[in-house]
């Protein structure tokens, strides 16, 4: 007969455990890099929210396609802008749209203003909100062939070539050219076809444009020149949808402060 002996081990006694067993499993790669994405973007979330930042919101602003090519980026007016909207934190974005299309945008609400127009836009567009200070300054001008009188006044002017982007400007200047016939063209580049082949006798234009036609298209401003006497000058204004009234205040005190690297507003 086997006699069997069984060991027991008393029921209040506890068998020590490893470190190692108590471990928790070991993460596969993959489900390691998403917690660590995970607690990433929850650590970046908290750091934001602690110090008080906020992501900037796009603030867009209309402007007439003829001008796209104008190295409006640069231009004084859109880098004040950028400036200021940026210590209200919104990043300032252009939208290229046809002139009146444009403002139909900026109108309705569907974008937040437009860059720069003639005060002669408010009997219209009735939502839209004019920033006190000047966005920019517009010289435009009379130009004519060589041949004949210098002044325009003195000349037998009976055709006056404008294009579509320049016509807010020229309603500025109605009294001043009201006894004259006005051609609407496509473009700047037109208007100076139609004075070349002598089919109108001057060019409404601005001087900055007309210049940068003579960089690019020499051919179009050959045997062109100013007219005399000069023409007023005309303030272009930012305007806001009615519904950024709250904002316009802190952007006008910003527009006219001097900000770095640039010029204070007037």
């Amino acid at each position: 007969m086997v006699a069997l002996i069984m060991r027991t081990t008393p029921i209040n006694s506890r068998v020590p455990m490893s470190a190692k067993a108590l471990a928790p499993p070991p993460l596969s790669p993959d489900l390691g890099l998403c917690q660590s994405s995970l607690l990433t973007c929850v650590l970046t979330l908290c750091l934001w929210g602690c110090s008080g930042l906020v992501a900037a919101g796009t603030f867009q602003l209309t402007v007439p396609s003829h001008a796209k090519g104008n190295a409006i980026e640069q231009s004084l007016c859109v880098l004040r802008l950028r400036s200021a909207l940026a210590s209200l934190s919104y990043q300032l974005q252009l939208r290229f749209a046809p002139g009146r299309r444009a403002l139909l945008l900026a109108n309705t609400g569907q974008v937040d203003g437009d860059l720069a127009r003639s005060t002669l836009v408010e009997d219209e567009y009735i939502n839209l909100r004019r920033v006190s200070v000047p966005c920019a300054y517009v010289k435009p001008a009379l130009y004519g062939l060589a041949q004949g009188p210098v002044s325009w006044q003195q000349r037998r002017l009976k055709k006056i070539a404008y294009f579509r982007g320049s016509t807010q400007l020229l309603g500025s200047l109605a009294d001043s050219l009201k006894d004259y016939e006005l051609v609407y063209t496509g473009s700047s580049e037109q208007s100076l076809k139609l004075l070349q082949a002598h089919r109108v006798d001057a060019v409404f234009i601005s001087k900055p444009l007309f210049a940068q036609l003579g960089q690019s298209q020499p051919q179009l401003v050959n045997g062109v020149v100013q007219l005399t006497p000069e023409l007023d000058q005309v303030k272009l204004y930012t305007y806001l949808h009615k519904r950024h009234e709250a904002l316009m205040p802190q952007l006008e005190q910003l527009m006219t402060a001097e900000l770095p690297g640039l010029p204070a507003g007037r």
